[in-house]
């Protein structure tokens, strides 16, 4: 995918430009004045790196991140509960696989990251 974008100004934006990784950027003669981000580049598919298939949505994951940054804390038994009681229990069907996501997760929320979707 290419995104172009040319002769353009901001002022006050939070993002000024905000594309998938996998973009094309051509940026000329651009100007932001009194904003945030003038770049924001984020992973479409933040799911694979979880181990995830293609069929969990956007809304999933926000809500999984959500209940586990919540509390992150946890036990990992309270963890797993979580996560079996979410939406993707779907697609992790095996302690194993519920106990790994689980880990995953609070190890970058504990990391101090965020996902954006």
């Amino acid at each position: 995918m290419t995104i172009v974008i040319t002769n353009s100004s901001s002022h006050g934006l939070k993002t000024f430009i905000r594309a998938p990784s996998n973009a094309n950027l051509k940026v000329d003669n651009c100007i932001a004045v009194n904003g945030g981000k003038f770049l924001d580049i984020f992973e479409p598919t933040n799911h694979l790196a979880f181990g995830l298939p293609d069929g969990v949505t956007k809304e999933d994951l926000q809500e999984i991140f959500a209940s586990l940054k919540a509390n992150p804390n946890q036990s990992q038994e309270e963890l797993e509960a979580t996560v079996k009681a979410s939406p993707l229990s779907k697609w992790l069907t095996t302690g194993q696989q519920i106990a790994k996501f689980s880990s995953q997760v609070i190890a970058v929320i504990k990391a101090g990251y965020e996902l954006v979707f």
